[in-house]
């Protein structure tokens, strides 16, 4: 089985956790392909796929497996030198660690209003892992999901700064390869045995990754 995931969430939720479920299907090999790309999971021979984010390939089966929370992250050591911002506007005397892939406006919702705030930072990074390193590198504040940096807020390394200022949640979607090997056959009859008709390693997959969020 090869399951294409994202570098960070799959080493902070998915290969830590195989363990159990390879010791649950012991004739299954499982290929884990660390890859950010959204991908075309038929022309790559791949069978799951594991993305936040909304679905855009009419070739797969999506199944939202989980909701994260999103927020504004730091470690308390960069907010023993920065105080915590108590609003939106006193983001605008903090560094932030900008994520490219993202806007770099900041919008947030509070009391049913919602509020943009511009930010400004002197990093800017393209990828999750270097977000993540340079926010446990003390050099500024993010906006990120929960999942990133679960070890470090459970050990309170990382902590959430304006908790009261909501920010979209973000969906964990397992994507799943609805060709059968007969692409004659249309999607809805090629995608069955997949939803639960026949649960197949994929379901018990998706099933496994659920239950660990």
């Amino acid at each position: 089985m090869r399951v294409s995931a994202a570098t960070t969430f799959a080493r902070l939720h998915i290969i830590r956790e195989l363990p159990q479920f390879l010791e649950d299907h012991p004739q299954l090999t499982v290929e884990i392909i660390l890859d950010n790309r959204m991908i075309d999971l038929v022309a790559e021979g791949v069978n799951i796929s594991l993305r936040m984010g909304t679905l855009t390939d009419s070739t797969a089966i999506a199944r939202k497996i989980a909701t994260g929370r999103r927020s504004v992250l730091a470690t308390t050591s960069y907010l023993k030198r920065a105080a915590a911002p108590q609003s939106s506007a006193d983001l605008a005397n903090h560094e932030a660690i900008i994520y490219s892939q993202l806007p770099s406006a900041w919008s947030f919702l509070r009391e049913g209003a919602a509020v943009s705030v511009s930010v400004s930072g002197r990093l800017k990074v393209s990828a999750a892992e270097g977000l993540g390193a340079a926010v446990l590198a003390d050099m500024g504040l993010t906006i990120a999901s929960d999942w990133m940096f679960a070890p470090e807020m459970e050990s309170g390394a990382v902590v959430r700064v304006l908790d009261a200022w909501s920010l979209p949640t973000i969906d964990l979607l397992g994507r799943l390869s609805c060709r059968t090997g007969d692409d004659r056959q249309s999607p809805s009859v090629r995608g069955k045995h997949y939803l639960g008709i026949q649960p197949s390693p994929m379901e018990n997959f998706v099933s496994y990754v659920k239950s660990n969020r």
